[in-house]
C-alpha cells in the first residue's frame, strides 16, 4: 500500500466517524427535545409539566389547590416545577444511553450537565 493510499484511508476513516457523530449528536438533540417531565403536589391538587430545558410547559390547579391561599399555591407551584426539572437528568440520560449506547462517556458528560442544572438524576425513563 502506498503512502498516499494509506494517507487517503487515514482520512476516509476520519470522514467516517464524524459523519456517524454527527448523526448520533442529531439524534439525540431530536430526543432530548422531546423529552419532558411531570410532577404533582402530594395531593394531586397541582400538576406541572416542564420541557427539557426545564421551562413550564403546563400547569394544572384543581379547585382545592386554591383553597391554601395565594403564598401556598405558588409555593407548591414551585415545588413542583423543581421536582418536575430533576427528573430531567434522568430521562435525558436514559435518552443518551438509547442513542450513543449504554455507559457512553458522551451520555454521562451530558446528564451530569443536566444533573448540576436541575438535581440528582432519577433513573426512571418514563413519568
Amino acid at each position: 500500500m502506498s503512502e498516499n493510499q494509506a494517507a487517503s484511508d487515514q482520512i476516509d476513516e476520519m470522514d467516517r466517524r464524524m459523519r456517524h457523530q454527527a448523526e448520533q449528536a442529531q439524534r439525540l438533540q431530536e430526543a432530548v427535545s422531546r423529552i419532558e417531565a411531570k410532577a404533582a403536589n402530594a395531593s394531586g391538587t397541582i400538576k406541572v409539566r416542564v420541557d427539557a430545558s426545564g421551562a413550564l410547559t403546563g400547569l394544572r390547579l384543581e379547585p382545592a389547590a386554591l383553597e391554601a391561599g395565594h403564598e401556598k399555591l405558588a409555593e407548591e407551584i414551585l415545588k413542583g416545577c423543581q421536582a418536575a426539572r430533576t427528573m430531567l437528568a434522568g430521562k435525558v440520560h436514559a435518552a443518551a444511553d438509547e442513542v450513543l449506547g449504554e455507559g457512553s462517556q458522551t451520555g454521562q458528560v451530558i446528564a451530569n450537565t443536566y444533573a448540576q442544572r436541575f438535581g440528582a438524576p432519577l433513573k426512571s425513563k418514563e413519568d
